[in-house]
């Protein structure tokens, strides 16, 4: 009770705060977030490329086929979305199609989060660091997904945590 009213007196004293939008101890923010194409840092003039094939992403992402060019191949792409729906499919990615990843600008891998499938972020990364590469930042696409951006370690970079 005595933490409540101090709590108050203080938000008193800024003019146009009240308790109503206020948590932990600050404004609550009610801008939107951002949208998709900047949280994944899709450039206006990026060509893309998705993989397996672009209908078996979320349709958020299908949907900057609208806007963007698509690229033919991955090495031809300067963004690519890659759905990797299970520890195979990831071992197929990357197995067989890294070496084409190495110069893309934005490599992002989208797998359904929440245990739907045998892979997660902490999956990932290790199948990663096993090949050379690393996770550089995660994101939510939707509810049912998640997607990590990648990159080949630089030399002498180990993919672990320091």
């Amino acid at each position: 009770m005595v933490l409540a009213s101090v709590m108050q007196a203080r938000i008193e004293l800024v003019p146009g705060i009240s308790l109503s939008n206020v948590s932990y101890g600050g404004p609550v923010n009610a801008t939107e977030p951002k949208p998709l194409d900047r949280r994944l840092n899709l450039k206006a003039d990026a060509t893309l490329a998705f993989w397996p094939r672009q209908d078996a992403l979320p349709t958020e992402i299908q949907a900057f086929a609208e806007d963007h060019e698509v690229a033919e191949s991955l090495v031809a792409a300067g963004f690519v979305a890659a759905h990797v729906a299970d520890r195979d499919a990831a071992a197929e990615l990357l197995d067989n199609h890294l070496e084409e990843l190495a110069d893309v600008q934005a490599v992002w891998l989208i797998y359904a989060k929440g245990n739907r499938a045998d892979i997660n972020r902490d999956s990932l990364w290790t199948m990663l660091v096993e090949r050379g590469w690393r996770p550089v930042s995660n994101i939510s696409v939707n509810d049912v997904y998640s997607s990590i951006r990648i990159r080949p370690l630089k030399p002498g970079e180990t993919g672990l945590h320091k």
